[in-house]
C-alpha cells in the first residue's frame, strides 16, 4: 500500500512538472506586400509566446524559387532565450525577378502543444524593372525636342556696282552638339541707276568720237 502511494505521488509530481512545461510558440514572415522592386525588397521574421514558459527558441529561414530550388539561407536565432517575442533583423536580399516563396521555422526546448504554427510562408513577385525602362528610352527617342532653327541675314559688301546677301543659317540638335552650315549664296540684286548713265555716256561720248572723227576726215 505504501509502494503504490509513492508511485502516485510520483506520477503526479511529473504530470504535473511537464504541465508546467508546456508552452505554445508562433512565428511569422513579415512583408509589406506581395509584388517589389528588386532594389525595393526587404522582409524578416517574427516569433511571439502565445502561452506557457519561457524557452529557448532557434530559428530558420529561406528563399526558395518556384521550382524549389532554395536561393539564401538564414539563421537568425541559435539557442536564444525568449520571454514574449522575438523579430529578426531586416533582410534585403536583392532578387532577380520572378516569384519566390519566403519559408521560417522555429523550434523550442519546451514541449510546444501546438505545431502547427510553428511554420509560416508567404509568396512573393519581384517584377522587372528592365523592360520599362528600355520602354522608356524608346519613347525619349521617338520624341526628340528641336531647338528651333535660327535663320540671320546679314548685307554686307554694299557699293555702287552690285549688292551681295550672305544667309547664316545655324541649327541645333537635340544632343547638345552644335552643327553650323554656312550658305554663301551671291547674288546680283540690281545695278544702280548710277552705273546706267556712266553707260550710257560712255556710249554717246564713242558715237560722237566717230563722228568727228569722220567729219575730220571728210575735211582734210
Amino acid at each position: 500500500m505504501l509502494v503504490f502511494i509513492i508511485a502516485f505521488v510520483a506520477m503526479a509530481s511529473m504530470n504535473s512538472f511537464a504541465q508546467e512545461q508546456s508552452c505554445d510558440y508562433s512565428v511569422n514572415v513579415i512583408i509589406p506586400g506581395n509584388e517589389f522592386e528588386a532594389a525595393n525588397f526587404t522582409w524578416k521574421i517574427k516569433a511571439t509566446k502565445i502561452e506557457g514558459t519561457h524557452s529557448k527558441i532557434t530559428g530558420n529561414a529561406k528563399i526558395q524559387d518556384y521550382e524549389g530550388k532554395i536561393i539564401k539561407s538564414y539563421k537568425p536565432w541559435t539557442s536564444e532565450q525568449i520571454f514574449g517575442q522575438k523579430t529578426s533583423g531586416e533582410y534585403t536580399p536583392n532578387l532577380k525577378p520572378g516569384s519566390y516563396e519566403l519559408i521560417a521555422e522555429i523550434e523550442v526546448d519546451c514541449n510546444d502543444a501546438n505545431k502547427a504554427n510553428n511554420k509560416d510562408s508567404q509568396k512573393i513577385t519581384i517584377k522587372d524593372s528592365t523592360n520599362k525602362i528600355e520602354n522608356q528610352g524608346k519613347s525619349s527617342a521617338k520624341n526628340p525636342i528641336n531647338e528651333q532653327n535660327k535663320i540671320t541675314a546679314q548685307p554686307i559688301n554694299e557699293d555702287d556696282e552690285s549688292k551681295t546677301i550672305y544667309l547664316n543659317v545655324k541649327s541645333k540638335n537635340n544632343s547638345g552638339q552644335k552643327q553650323s552650315n554656312t550658305i554663301n549664296n551671291k547674288a546680283t540684286i540690281y545695278e544702280s541707276s548710277t552705273e546706267k548713265a556712266k553707260n550710257l555716256i560712255l556710249v554717246v561720248l564713242l558715237v560722237l568720237s566717230v563722228l568727228l572723227n569722220i567729219v575730220l576726215i571728210w575735211k582734210r
